[in-house]
């Protein structure tokens, strides 16, 4: 979960720079402070940005979140410098000439904000440091940030590995694209649908937690090891569906927070202005026969608290949107129960191999419960005709009764 780590270690930054105002780099993940060093005046450095050594001149990234516009232009230098470098391979880039102490400040925030826009920097491992100097009775100075690779990646060509993710990346996008999405709800579906049923999730990296190899821990949270090697944890599910979003140009954030009590990762995406939550891991029913789920697609705030806790940091995002929640814009969401009325969008999706209903009221989906299942009704569904063994599964907390056929 690297972006709670680095975010929540912000604070503390932050509070040490007030107390000490000679903090040079707070403990993200475990990095340790050093004491600011004086800039020996006659060091030749001009202003500006320097990477492996050499003045560079910085790129805006195409893409641009609403993070990024939201940033000061101090904030979206630092954003950029940091890609630059990132985008030629650099982890490291050193600013001189600046304000070091406000950099220091607000170093953390904007450096986690580019590594969730960015998940295709696929080999950081989320540890940054920053070094100020600074000149003796001035507020200017130089500061260098370094972002920390994961083991496995270093003495690695990461350039072969990226070109890997590259294509992979081509392949997806032209398989949304040669489906003639008509909207951004139905690119981003599909992007949904591809990525559950394509990537297992890596539960012998959950068993095994802070003890898991090198290669697992640079794989197993990555859209690298989403997307390449077909295996990941949920923040694995959550960049590759952020990074699919930014390459169709739809708004998505990376979010981390807790399900169930246990860390998780997760989305939070923007269709015409309003936004929703995606957990593609908890669509995830069990990676077989296309039994993709849909259950927390498009969902709000109101549903997603029901289950997540997002990290405070993101509230500023506020999820309410309704019309592009899946049972919502599907038709498959139902005030009260009617057997006629499902029994007809059953028809409607025969040949499918999941067909989930979604009820306003726990007392709809109760009665729908008694009938259907208690009562048997559902063997009278569509849907189900010819089948030759079907599961149903209900969710409690959305008000969900799914039905899985298996031909």
């Amino acid at each position: 979960m690297i972006n709670k780590k680095i975010r929540a270690c912000a604070a503390l930054c932050l509070l040490f720079i007030c107390c000490l105002l000679s903090l040079s780099s707070c403990d993200l993940q475990g990095i340790a402070s050093d004491m600011p060093s004086i800039i020996n005046p006659g060091n030749g450095d001009k202003g500006g940005v320097y990477i492996d050594g050499k003045l560079t001149n910085t790129i805006e990234p195409e893409y641009k979140s609403d993070i990024f516009t939201s940033f000061d232009k101090m904030q979206q230098n630092l954003y950029c410098a940091a890609y630059t470098a990132l985008s030629g391979m650099h982890n490291e880039f050193k600013i001189t000439g600046i304000d070091y102490e406000e950099y220091m400040d607000e170093y953390a925030e904007v450096l986690t904000a580019l590594i969730n826009d960015f998940p295709e920097f696929f080999w950081l491992n989320g540890y940054v440091e920053a070094n100020a100097e600074y000149l003796s009775n001035s507020d200017v100075g130089n500061v260098t940030f370094t972002m920390g690779v994961y083991d496995y990646w270093k003495n690695k060509n990461i350039s072969d590995a990226a070109e890997e993710l590259e294509a992979k990346i081509d392949s997806i996008l032209y398989e949304i694209e040669k489906n003639n999405p008509g909207n951004d709800y139905e690119k981003a579906k599909l992007a949904h649908h591809l990525i559950v049923n394509s990537v297992e999730y890596d539960i012998e990296s959950y068993d095994k937690g802070d003890s898991i190899d090198s290669r697992s821990d640079a794989f197993t949270n990555s859209v690298y090891g989403a997307l390449t090697d077909g295996k990941a944890l949920c923040g694995g599910y959550a960049k590759a569906f952020s990074l699919l979003m930014h390459r169709m140009g739809i708004e998505c954030e990376y979010v981390t927070g807790k399900a169930n009590d246990g860390p998780h990762a997760w989305n939070v995406i923007r269709l015409e202005g309003e936004y929703y939550h995606v957990d593609l891991t908890w669509d995830d029913s069990d990676g077989e026969n296309d039994n993709v789920l849909y259950n927390y697609f498009c969902v709000t705030d109101e549903d997603i608290s029901k289950t997540h806790t997002i990290d405070k940091e993101y509230r500023y995002i506020k999820a309410n949107g309704e019309k592009y929640n899946y049972f919502v814009y599907e038709s498959l969401y139902f005030d009260e129960y009617d057997f006629d009325a499902i029994n007809t969008k059953s028809a409607e999706r025969a040949g499918e191999s999941v067909f989930a209903i979604r009820f306003k009221t726990e007392e709809a989906m109760d009665d729908a419960v008694l009938d259907l299942l208690t009562f048997g009704k559902i063997d009278d569904l569509s849907i189900v005709a010819g089948a030759t063994f079907y599961t149903d599964m209900i969710d409690e907390n959305l008000y969900i009764i799914t039905i899985v056929i298996i031909k």
